[in-house]
């Protein structure tokens, strides 16, 4: 259990850096209130050594904030990190509270943050290649019950363009990573001339699309973006596609769009949705995960369980700010940003 984040402060070209067992999928409420209270919070948690850097699988959020530079770069959030537009209205209002900062989001998760300080061993904190190797990516053109719509693949070919419907957890990266294997499939495929994405306002999809790639086979160019953390460099990618060009379009979805010259269209959300849904977000009361752990434990050993206590779970340090004065200052940015 838990939700993991390395949380470093970055001054005079040093970094120290914090480990919180619980901030990952909060970290977006706590970084929203600025640099000040930002800075607080990381130094209120005891420092950790280089033996704390956490994996891609393990890091769930993290942020840099360097000091000397004013760079904030950061990544986490229970929706932000995966709802793009959600995450693009954030990031607008969140650069109003961070203002003189250059506000970056880690396409990389926790790579980018140990890229950014110069952490000499940030090699090992990505995924394997070889666990990617037998991801089932095949039937990642076929709908079925419990598989969801996950983005669009679009063709172009000798002027001619097809767009393939992807659907299954994570099915972009499965083709991503299957490399160019992947282009004898989807020339099998029927696909269709045109494709909008379910609209987030709808009641019967609410999530936004997660992954999109464009493959120009005459060029031998791939273009992809992707809603969540990449666990490895795009380097690593290379050896999967040796004689294409690749290019990441980190979740700029509208650039695919643009590939297909609009005929493939991911509809938005309206925006007042995306604006409450952040209120909700930034401002909700704070609560002690490590205490909810306590209870857990309580009742096991009621229960005559032997239970063994990571003392990680209590490396953390509870945020604290009242929610009405939040909610104040969360109304002033709205203006502020002319919303």
């Amino acid at each position: 259990m838990g939700q993991r984040a390395n949380l470093i402060i970055m001054e005079n070209n040093t970094y120290s850096i914090y480990y919180d067992h619980w901030a990952a999928n909060s970290l977006d409420s706590y970084l929203f209130w600025g640099p000040e209270k930002a800075i607080t919070f990381f130094r209120d948690h005891e420092k950790s050594g280089a033996e704390y850097w956490l994996d891609t699988v393990w890091c769930e959020g993290g942020a840099v904030i360097d000091l000397d530079l004013n760079v904030l770069i950061f990544f986490g959030g229970e929706d932000i990190k995966y709802d793009i537009p959600l995450r693009n209205m954030y990031l607008k209002l969140l650069r109003i509270m961070w203002s003189g900062y250059l506000v970056k989001w880690g396409f990389n998760g926790v790579l980018d943050l140990a890229a950014y300080v110069g952490y000499s061993a940030v090699d090992q904190l990505g995924e394997p290649m070889h666990s990617y190797d037998k991801s089932n990516w095949e039937d990642s053109f076929t709908e079925a019950v419990g598989r969801e719509l996950e983005g669009a693949l679009s063709v172009t070919s000798h002027e001619t363009l097809k767009i393939h419907p992807i659907f299954g957890y994570d099915a972009g990266s499965k083709l991503l990573f299957a490399g160019e294997r992947i282009v004898e499939n989807v020339e099998q495929q029927a696909g269709c001339l045109e494709f909008s994405f379910p609209d987030l306002s709808t009641e019967t999809y609410t999530d936004f699309a997660r992954q999109g790639l464009h493959l120009d086979l005459d060029n031998h160019m791939l273009f992809f973006w992707m809603d969540r953390p990449l666990a490895v460099f795009e380097s690593q990618l290379q050896p999967l596609w040796p004689t294409w060009t690749i290019v990441n379009l980190w979740d700029d979805y509208r650039k695919h769009e643009l590939l297909t010259q609009n005929r493939l269209t991911y509809l938005g959300s309206e925006e007042n949705r995306l604006i409450n849904q952040i209120r909700t977000i930034v401002c909700r009361p704070y609560k002690s995960e490590g205490d909810a752990a306590d209870k857990l434990i309580s009742t096991l050993e009621e229960d005559g369980k032997t239970v063994e206590v990571n003392p990680l779970v209590h490396a953390t340090s509870l945020f604290d700010m009242p929610v009405d004065l939040r909610l104040q200052i969360f109304d002033k940015v709205i203006v502020k940003a002319g919303l």
